[in-house]
């Protein structure tokens, strides 16, 4: 299985939760029955099935030890989420469970403990024995037989990726980024650290990076196996790390008011732990629109310009809203509880946020439409399933992680959002048959395109509007707006960005 193949089964198996009943005859999460003799190998839940469910614990215990250095498993749930039995929980073991429910799936048999051995074994180093008879003569005549063992396959480490590479860190504090040593088959995965200014921080054997006076230096760890791949960390030292601002976030980054109103956009100074969070706003043309000290954007004269507001204790640090003042701007934006509404639609893509606390479940209306979505397309000969509903804020920071981990930020950020930025989280939004780019353009793909809308879905990131939805093509991605909303959008020929007048990137 690829990595980006595995890590989409890792997304289907946080979006699918419990049993979902979608018709009479389509069931989504049949778990795999474990039949070794050993139930709990692999069952983390105890629940008499080695399934996504144990899949998702072992990966959300992943991140967490990831992130804390401190997971949430027992003792036994330890010993069991570890598969591979290399003395970790990580996203490996994830992957021998997702398989092998994948395998049970399509009909295997064979219990987990027995097809986990022969997966793991079949990757460790294989060896040949060769037998050589020599004869030699010491007084009588003596035959000596000489035994001599070759050992084949033996994999060295080609890469090392590691859970961050940037640390901020005061004087006297310490931090981790956790290794993992690839291909897997690796044999030797020994690793050596070294700073490079041990007066600004020092790094121990095992990777604890501790801060010595301020400044900036740079944490390698480097394969013993193969001393040519290595992997960096960035580690900046300071006292007043910690408490300084270093991200805003708004509640809204473009407004479209007239003339005379006004507007207001909500701040968050991050960390939460900086300890002066003073704001600076201003306006590029205040010909256009003013600002106050409080953030409140009023509309001048018909025209574009930018408010930007700045940290006072962090001026490097900014935020900007396009506003566009005009007698036409008609959209009304609404902030309800943290959540933005524009003309009674709930948004969620890069530019506007839900809370982390935000956690509604799958929306029931939806589904209701879904299944009737998918009985229409059945009338058709045609078989379009649920794949992947709600995630809560958790999950989704989880499956972004372990892309960023494998792609980059960059490039994870054009196919996976951010934690808060997902519309799966608003509970609106489904995944649908296979996640990827094998759907486009398949009967149930150019149906879904063409009759989605009458049962109140869009197709939320269409083709070619990649710069304005901030996402690729992504024809499985459908979101319920309802018959009348989704109707007009379709109509429109607009994405759901250009029809409310809003834009999608982080800021």
């Amino acid at each position: 299985m690829d990595k980006k193949k595995l890590f989409t089964v890792m997304s289907l198996a946080i979006g699918l939760g419990t049993l979902t009943v979608l018709s009479d005859n389509t069931k989504i999460n049949v778990s795999a029955t474990d039949t070794s003799s050993v139930q709990k190998f692999g069952d983390i839940n105890n629940d008499g099935f080695v399934d996504t469910v144990d899949a998702t614990a072992v990966l959300i215990e992943y991140a967490h030890l990831s992130t804390s250095g401190k997971g949430t498993f027992t003792e036994v749930q330890t010993k069991n989420a570890d598969i591979d039995n290399n003395g970790l929980v990580d996203a490996v073991d994830s992957a021998y469970i997702l398989s092998y429910y994948a395998y049970v799936s399509a009909g295997g048999n064979t219990g987990f403990r027995e097809w986990a051995d022969e997966k793991i074994n079949s990757s460790r180093p294989s060896t040949t024995t060769t037998t050589q008879s020599v004869q030699t003569t010491v007084s009588n005549s003596t035959t000596t037989t000489t035994t001599t063992t070759t050992v084949s396959g033996i994999s060295k480490v080609s890469e090392i990726r590691l859970s961050k590479t940037e640390m901020k860190i005061e004087v006297g504090k310490t931090d981790i980024s956790y290794v993992t040593m690839l291909p897997e088959s690796a044999t030797n995965k020994e690793e050596v650290w070294t700073s490079s200014d041990e007066k600004v921080a020092t790094v121990d054997k095992w990777g604890n990076v501790k801060g010595v006076a301020d400044g900036v230096c740079t944490v390698t760890v480097t394969s013993v196996d193969n001393p040519t791949v290595k992997a960096e960390i960035k580690v900046t030292v300071g006292k007043g790390n910690a408490n300084k601002v270093s991200e805003i976030k708004l509640s809204k980054t473009e407004m479209k008011i007239e003339v005379g109103k006004t507007d207001i956009s909500y701040v968050t100074m991050l960390p939460e732990s900086a300890t002066n969070k003073d704001e600076i706003w201003t306006s590029s043309d205040e010909k256009v629109a003013t600002v106050d000290k409080w953030g409140n954007v009023k509309g001048v004269a018909d025209g574009v310009c930018t408010v930007t507001v700045t940290s006072v204790d962090n001026p490097t640090v900014k935020a900007e809203i396009k506003v566009t003042v005009g007698k036409g701007n008609t959209h009304n934006f609404q902030q309800i509880n943290g959540l933005t509404y524009v003309d009674g639609i709930l948004v969620a893509n890069k530019s506007y946020a839900l809370p982390s606390t935000y956690s509604p479940e799958m929306d029931a209306t939806t589904i209701q439409q879904f299944n009737l979505l998918s009985k229409a397309a059945a009338n058709e000969g045609l078989n379009i399933y649920l794949s992947s509903g709600y995630r809560s804020y958790s999950q989704q920071d989880a499956i972004y992680n372990n892309y960023v981990s494998w792609y980059g930020q960059a490039q994870a950020d054009t196919f996976s959002a951010r934690p808060g930025h997902s519309e799966h989280q608003t509970g609106l939004a489904i995944d649908v048959n296979t996640i990827d780019d094998s759907f486009a353009g398949t009967p149930e793909a150019i149906w879904l395109e063409n009759h989605a809308h009458e049962y109140g879905f869009i197709i939320r990131y269409p083709k070619g509007k990649e710069s304005i939805t901030g996402y690729k093509y992504e024809p499985w991605h459908i979101r319920y707006l309802g018959v009348e909303k989704a109707t007009a959008v379709y109509n429109s020929g607009l994405t759901l960005e250009e029809y409310l007048g809003i834009d999608s990137y982080y800021h």
